[in-house]
């Protein structure tokens, strides 16, 4: 009884799908013709492709986590906008957002991207955390022969020592709906790639070494790896290894000489570990700094992400004492500047953009310092007279929690502890880090090596994953940022 009721259900479904079918079929080929289609469902959307005679289909952007659109290739509906997404849209506002960017689009306009957060907590994962021009995405092959116009990524693995190749290695192995967004290829080293999908059940020779990112086929099941430097030797995972600190600050060079030279659109990191880096004889404070070092870059900002929040630093890895110094009016103005091109490369520009206090109650008309009143207000006011939609200072115990409710989406905070602690409170490592003010995009993972669980095998992928989302929606508009910070190191040129 209960097979034959499943039976029932079946057929109709098939049934009811073919007749939804057959309306989309009428819909788009009619005389009143369609503008786009949307389709919910991996398995629908590849039937209604099948019914079409479309070969596949050319992704312009990532439209949301994991919702790739662009236009249809071959059949019926060839240059048809179309979106697709596997399983549902999950909050209703999604929808709707993807239906107004696919309206853009079909007006000739660049479909904007953007990636809400696939939210996740881990108690054991944690961090601190020129101008070249940047390459434009280029057309790649995928494994059925469809060019997808999707930004190439450099994945650098980290510190050997930590879950970075762990993370990497199932990011790349289980997640193959990524490849529909990006090409992600690995910068690191073979041998410990191999051993990282070993040790996640997967085969070794799934590790296929390439002399240069425009090789990789980006087939699923494929971790494609560019050998940086030697063959490393055997390290103790879940130990501090000068040899590992030396190697990840060697992957992260790696890549950026690769995006210099227009090989990649995009650098996502695994976690490095500051200490291991300090002992192989680099002392950068962290991943953020290297990364400015090796582009030449002086105006750049920390950025902690979390869904449509982001909280952009005036000052990262230093001092209170030196924070307090370094919040200027120059860079004050700089990161202000940095904030609305990214709005704009975000497809949001005018977005509001509130400034925190650096003292108690933002000053409290100077009650609690000078700073707010001599630096950061005026600093506003500028950034208003230039179509900038900022606000403030204003208290960041109200702000910050504001934000936390959707109230604000762009929001610049002070100094490290107080961008890190209330989002570390809220969204434990369920954020990546982004670093704007670079010529290319770089999205960071937003947890440390976790070497107490290093090489058992749980380590969770997510922020990785979501990382490459993030890199992949954003490299496409990423020009924005690029030209916002070489007019503001112009600025400060003429200025000296």
């Amino acid at each position: 009884s209960a097979r034959r009721s499943a039976a029932r259900v079946a057929t109709g479904t098939a049934a009811l799908l073919e007749r939804l079918h057959d309306r989309l079929h009428d819909r788009v080929h009619g005389g009143a013709g369609a503008a786009a289609v949307v389709a919910v469902g991996g398995d629908g959307a590849a039937a209604l492709l099948e019914r079409w005679g479309s070969t596949g289909l050319e992704v312009r952007a990532a439209l949301a986590e994991g919702v790739p659109a662009g236009v249809l290739v071959g059949g019926r509906a060839a240059g048809l906008p179309f979106a697709s997404k596997a399983g549902g849209f999950g909050e209703p506002g999604t929808l709707v957002e993807v239906v107004d960017r696919l309206r853009g689009a079909r007006r000739g306009d660049e479909p904007a991207s953007t990636d809400p957060a696939d939210q996740q907590h881990t108690d054991h994962q944690h961090t601190d955390h020129q101008h070249d021009a940047a390459p434009e995405p280029r057309s790649r092959p995928t494994p059925g022969g469809a060019p997808m116009d999707v930004p190439v990524l450099a994945v650098t693995i980290g510190d050997v020592a930590g879950i970075g190749p762990e993370i990497t290695a199932k990011t790349l192995l289980g997640h193959d709906d990524l490849r529909a967004e990006c090409v992600p290829v690995v910068l690191g080293d073979a041998g410990v790639m191999r051993r990282a999908v070993r040790d996640v059940g997967g085969d070794p020779d799934a590790v296929r070494v390439l002399e240069r990112p425009r090789d990789a086929t980006n087939a699923p099941g494929v971790v494609e790896v560019v050998q940086v430097g030697d063959p490393l030797p055997e390290v103790t995972v879940g130990e501090l290894s000068p040899v590992a600190g030396d190697a990840a600050y060697r992957f992260v060079v790696a890549a950026c000489d690769l995006a210099k030279a227009g090989e990649v659109d995009g650098i996502v990191t695994a976690p490095l570990n500051k200490a291991a880096m300090h002992a192989g004889g680099h002392a950068f404070p962290g991943h953020t700094e290297l990364l400015a070092h090796e582009f030449g870059v002086e105006d750049f900002s920390l950025v902690l992400s979390a869904g449509d929040l982001y909280l952009f630093h005036l000052t990262t890895h230093v001092s209170l004492r030196q924070a307090i110094e370094d919040v200027t009016p120059e860079r004050t103005d700089a990161v202000l500047t940095l904030v609305d091109a990214f709005s704009r490369a975000l497809g949001r520009p005018g977005e509001r953009i509130g400034v925190a206090g650096l003292n108690p109650h933002a000053g409290e008309n100077r009650i609690f310092g000078d700073e707010d009143a001599d630096v950061l207000e005026p600093a506003v006011r500028r950034a208003q007279e230039r179509g900038v939609n900022a606000h403030g200072p204003l208290p960041a115990d109200a702000l910050i929690p504001a934000a936390v409710k959707g109230r604000w989406e762009f929001v610049v905070v002070c100094y490290h502890d107080q961008g890190h602690a209330p989002f570390k409170a809220v969204y434990g490592d369920d954020g990546v880090n982004i670093t704007v003010g670079l010529p290319v995009v770089r999205v960071s993972v937003d947890h440390g090596t976790a070497f107490d669980i290093a090489g058992q095998g749980i380590a969770r992928e997510a922020s990785l994953v979501l990382s490459c989302r993030r890199a992949a929606a954003l490299a496409p508009g990423w020009g924005h940022v690029r030209d916002a910070a070489q007019e503001v190191q112009e600025q400060e040129d003429v200025a000296s």
